[in-house]
């Protein structure tokens, strides 16, 4: 099984020249050295092994990624506690940072996908209401995760919401926002069906994605 990795050809769009545009609902990809992430890719023969949903709120001049991980070098932008688990934080700094606990950093690669959408006015305050729902609620372990997407992708069978890997969550947050249906357990979802390669995963109700966007930023 091979991983399928972005063309060396692809073209990259900077970060600051995206920003200004992002919306909440909008989708960050993003793969990495980890141990764990390679390990997803591969078993997913994809490039990605983290997704995360973009919020962009009025009180907040850049947006903010919305997302469950086990790292806690960024803190919350709305608790700013350092917590693990389902957190909000600044996108343009979770990239900046992607990878600096490793002691070899290789830089990561991030793709943009522009949810087009219909966005009403109370769309950040559900947000948010759902951001102190399950804020802190902590990942899994690595081969918990693992079963877990088993269980919901072979045998269709959902689990507690105690605990959230990062697609997981997505597709919990993307279900309570009523853009997806429940006839999918949300442990069934993984990064990649939130990529161009998902669609037969990814049945939304509502709106569309955009085709991906590598997105370049420095590492600091």
């Amino acid at each position: 099984m091979t991983n399928t990795k972005v063309s060396p050809t692809a073209k990259t769009v900077p970060f600051d020249e995206l920003a200004s545009g992002m919306k909440t609902g909008d989708l960050m990809l993003f793969n990495g050295q980890y141990e764990g992430s390679k390990f997803i890719e591969i078993l997913e023969c994809s490039e990605w092994s983290h997704v995360g949903i973009i919020v962009k709120l009025d009180t907040i001049d850049e947006p903010l990624i919305w997302e469950a991980t086990s790292l806690t070098n960024i803190p919350d932008a709305v608790f700013h506690d350092q917590k693990p688990g389902v957190k909000l934080v600044s996108l343009r700094e979770r990239m900046e940072h992607y990878g600096d606990d490793l002691k070899k950093y290789e830089a990561a690669n991030f793709a943009y996908r522009k949810m087009n959408i219909e966005r009403t006015a109370s769309l950040n305050e559900q947000v948010l209401a759902l951001n102190q729902k399950y804020h802190g609620i902590e990942d899994p372990s690595f081969w918990q995760m693992i079963w877990d997407v088993i269980q919901g992708r072979i045998f269709r069978k959902s689990i507690p919401l105690d605990k959230f890997f990062c697609s997981e969550f997505v597709a919990q947050m993307f279900l309570e926002l009523n853009w997806i249906s429940d006839k999918k357990p949300i442990n069934a979802y993984m990064p990649s069906d939130f990529s161009d390669r998902g669609a037969k995963h990814l049945q939304l109700l509502t709106g569309s994605l955009d085709k991906e966007i590598l997105v370049g930023i420095k590492h600091i």
